[in-house]
């Protein structure tokens, strides 16, 4: 069982520590977002975790998907512009 006090000393080792967060998770994270607050919303979260997580990105993938989902003001969602970023890369 964890005591308060030892979730206190979890939590600063927590925060000191690197945050990695993985591609996926960021993808269904916005498009919830999107769905409950709307697609504005989207982009200043990518950038709030852009911010605080180290992202484990092949390719530069999540920034070039941003950028084409503000192309398209979203009529697409973000998991659907890192589908076509990534078919591009493919067909490259």
């Amino acid at each position: 069982m964890i005591t308060q006090q030892k979730s206190l000393i979890i939590i600063d080792k927590v925060v000191k520590s690197n945050k990695i967060i993985i591609q996926a998770i960021i993808i269904e994270t916005i498009n919830l977002i999107g769905k409950c607050k709307g697609w504005k919303l989207r982009t200043s979260i990518c950038k709030s975790i852009k911010d605080n997580y180290i992202i484990y990105n092949k390719n530069n993938l999540l920034c070039r998907a941003m950028k084409e989902f503000i192309v398209y003001d979203g009529t697409l969602s973000f998991t659907e512009c890192t589908a076509l970023i990534s078919m591009k890369d493919l067909n490259n």
